[in-house]
């Protein structure tokens, strides 16, 4: 697995904590590394790598360190069968689907997404969702095994919004709604395009697809 992670500013810096803990054992192109040059070399000599990728992103590119085009619509002909998480926003609505048309699969998101918390237990805690992404998405390519990562995916996250409901009295300076907008967002507004399908793949509760501008 190739992990791609810039650090460029408080959203993709807080991505980059969370992206150092889940480097070990992995490629990794992490901060200054995470431009389109090193990127584009890796998948061009690791083909069967899958990409796990937290940036920012626009509905047809996702963004490297230097907010400039890391993956575009033209690089298409690069993820031919294979697997991609982009944690960045609008990727899922018009990227995801080109890629998809290639025969690769692509967890994106649709609309905007709110960068994890650098604070703990709250940083520790969306750490581990995303861990747990990190450990299933690649494996997920039919529909009925994608549902189930879905599924208990939201599941993870409704568990981790109950235990940030038992600290809000504890932690009262912090952030609690961009805290609750990621944690909910992880689920509700990914979407996974596949090559069998017209449309991406959401949870049955998630609000479907967002229009980006």
């Amino acid at each position: 697995m190739i992990l791609f992670v810039p650090g460029s500013d408080e959203p993709t810096n807080a991505n980059l904590d969370i992206g150092k803990r889940l480097a070990n054992g992995h490629i990794h192109l992490l901060a200054e590394k995470a431009i389109r040059s090193n990127l584009i070399e890796l998948l061009h000599e690791l083909k069967n790598e899958s990409l796990f990728s937290m940036s920012h992103g626009k509905s047809d590119m996702l963004l490297d360190n230097n907010r400039e085009t890391a993956i575009g619509i033209d690089d298409k002909h690069l993820f031919t069968n294979r697997v991609v998480y982009a944690w960045a926003c609008h990727t899922g609505s018009n990227l995801g689907k080109h890629i998809a048309d290639n025969n690769g699969i692509w967890w994106g998101y649709t609309g905007a997404v709110t960068a994890p918390s650098t604070s703990e237990p709250f940083r520790q805690k969306q750490e581990e969702v995303f861990r747990f992404i990190q450990n299933r998405f690649e494996e997920a390519r039919t529909k009925e095994d994608i549902l189930k990562v879905l599924n208990e995916l939201k599941d993870k996250c409704d568990e981790m919004l109950s235990f940030f409901d038992e600290l809000q009295d504890v932690y009262p300076d912090e952030d609690i709604l961009e805290i609750y907008s990621c944690s909910n967002q992880i689920w509700s507004r990914l979407c996974v395009w596949h090559p069998s399908r017209d449309e991406p793949l959401m949870h049955k509760e998630s609000g479907g697809l967002l229009l980006d501008i």
